[in-house]
């Protein structure tokens, strides 16, 4: 694994934290973070995020952590020993939504063909 890899699973797990433990925003309690990418110069930083529960729209998620990323790059900068703590950009992961909808189309295919046979 090299460094850039590290540094993006670290930057996860404490996005990650940080939202379950140090945002008071009901908006965010749903918000998984699935993957960070942060550029080789570590100036940048794309976290991909999705939602469990309809209660919030993905944009409206996103805005809020967009208004909190002055925060979150502040305890992420106290906890992690880089140089460079990156600007974060966050991002609605649709690869989530995507597995959904297969796995509902593959039950719904099961539950026919077992109706068929």
């Amino acid at each position: 694994m090299n460094r850039l890899d590290r540094i993006n699973q670290q930057l996860k797990k404490e996005i990650s934290l940080i939202l379950s433990k140090e945002l008071s925003d009901p908006r965010v309690e749903f918000v998984s973070i699935t993957a960070v990418d942060v550029s080789p110069d570590l100036r940048n930083a794309k976290v991909m995020f999705s939602l469990f529960g309809d209660t919030h729209s993905s944009e409206e998620v996103r805005q809020v952590l967009d208004r909190a990323k002055g925060r979150i790059k502040k305890f992420v900068g106290s906890r992690m020993r880089i140089r460079y703590t990156p600007d974060l950009f966050f991002v609605y992961d649709t690869s989530v939504d995507s597995s959904f909808q297969i796995d509902a189309a593959l039950k719904e295919i099961s539950d026919e063909k077992e109706k068929t046979d």
